[in-house]
């Protein structure tokens, strides 16, 4: 739409002040300009459309490489997985080799005590045994003469 400045323009005197000239009508600056600029902008339509044939393959050449970042990408979150896994492997292994050490330990603490509990049960044994005896002794004693135990 033109503006006010385009509408007053086409109204202004058609030659200078004085006397009376020839009759003349108003120029159309848009349509001079247009006349003017077809020719540049006709040159400048291979231009156009080399541009817009680079920027196609530019488009085309940030996809590729887009798409490449992304295989790259999933092959190091493939590769970072199985890297995860075998280290958890390899600490699962450690672990249960470490536990298993523990274990055995535990059972040679466990057997060392109970060799010792034995011992000193073999040891206490006919000490009990002997007071046990005492003692069946005297009640039965006690009941033979008809004292009290």
């Amino acid at each position: 739409m033109p503006g006010l400045r385009d509408l007053l323009s086409r109204f202004r005197a058609a030659g200078a002040p004085g006397a009376p000239g020839a009759a003349g009508m108003p120029v159309d600056p848009r349509a001079a300009v247009t006349a003017e600029l077809e020719p540049v902008f006709a040159a400048l339509a291979e231009t156009t459309a080399e541009g817009q044939r680079l920027r196609a393959a530019g488009a085309a050449e940030a996809q590729r490489c887009l798409d490449e970042a992304r295989e790259r990408a999933a092959g190091t979150v493939t590769q970072a997985r199985g890297a995860a896994e075998a280290a958890r492997a390899t600490e699962t292994a450690r672990l249960r080799e470490r536990a298993e050490t523990d274990v055995a330990a535990i059972e040679a603490e466990s057997r060392t005590a109970a060799e010792q509990i034995t011992r000193r049960a073999a040891e206490q044994l006919p000490v009990l045994v002997n007071e046990v005896v005492d003692q069946v002794r005297r009640d039965i004693t006690a009941l033979c003469t008809g004292s009290a135990p």
